[in-house]
């Protein structure tokens, strides 16, 4: 999260009690970024600064240039003292580059490719970061794209590190479908009978078999059967907006964060 030659900041004016209102959470189940609505005035007003435009979640047709020039969001989370081990020059995703006072903080960058997505085809794009939440703040997968993050319960804290998203590399898997020097063994080769741990018996093959046919009679019977009826969602606090759709949660405060906007963006 470098600031490179020509980019600037643009801080949002705004008390870490209010970014931080009703809690952060970081939740890869939910797809979306969903920031606490005490932000939104603000933001709206950095980010019409920033673009000329108005901030919101419609359709928009963008170009490829438009659309890396939309600004990259920083979150900025306030790091533990163990990040004092690491060189704050040196190390990536460490804040110094972005404030100097607090050289050991943790910068999150969200790139528009992140924010944005593509809904139609023709260039047709939507925000996916939302800045009206009734209740705490959720950072979502998209905000966690581009990073490694561990979920340290034993010590109640979470680590983040920029990432080439390398899974072969991380996971120790190849391209050829081994782990730790043992290969997978593909499924035709399974059935064939061939390979370490093949079904090679008569036996085997014919329970394997019915085992099939048994599976395919119950999903027909089921299908036939079984009818999907539309349930309401139940609603569990009367006051949260409609499409809150229970994203917050109870917000755990994980981390202090700060928000502001680069452009152009960062990658």
């Amino acid at each position: 999260a470098a600031i490179e030659k020509g980019q600037s900041i643009t801080r949002l004016g705004l008390a870490e009690g209010a970014l931080n209102k009703g809690g952060v959470i970081v939740d890869s189940g939910t797809t979306d970024t969903y920031l606490n609505r005490a932000v939104e005035d603000e933001f709206k007003r950095v980010w019409k600064e920033i673009t000329g435009q108005d901030f919101h979640n419609d359709e928009v047709r963008l170009k490829a240039r438009q659309l890396e020039a939309l600004p990259t969001i920083i979150i900025q989370l306030e790091g533990t003292d163990d990040n004092e081990d690491y060189d704050p020059d040196t190390t990536p995703g460490l804040a110094k580059n972005v404030d100097r006072k607090r050289p050991y903080d943790v910068i999150l960058a969200i790139p528009p490719s992140h924010y944005m997505e593509q809904v139609k085809a023709g260039n047709v794009y939507a925000s996916r970061l939302y800045v009206n939440e009734g209740g705490g703040s959720v950072l979502g997968a998209n905000t966690m794209m581009g990073h490694d993050i561990v979920f340290d319960m034993d010590n109640s804290r979470i680590g983040f590190a920029e990432s080439d998203c390398d899974y072969n590399r991380v996971t120790g898997f190849d391209s050829t479908g081994a782990s730790n020097g043992k290969p997978f063994l593909p499924f035709a080769d399974f059935a064939s009978g061939t390979g370490e741990g093949a079904c090679s018996s008569f036996f085997c093959r014919t329970f394997v078999l019915a085992g099939v046919a048994f599976l395919v009679v119950q999903a027909f019977w089921a299908w036939k059967y079984l009818t999907p009826r539309r349930m309401p969602v139940p609603v569990t606090d009367a006051d949260e907006d409609e499409d809150d759709g229970g994203r917050s949660g109870e917000g755990v405060d994980y981390s202090d964060t700060e928000l502001v906007s680069t452009v152009p963006p960062v990658v």
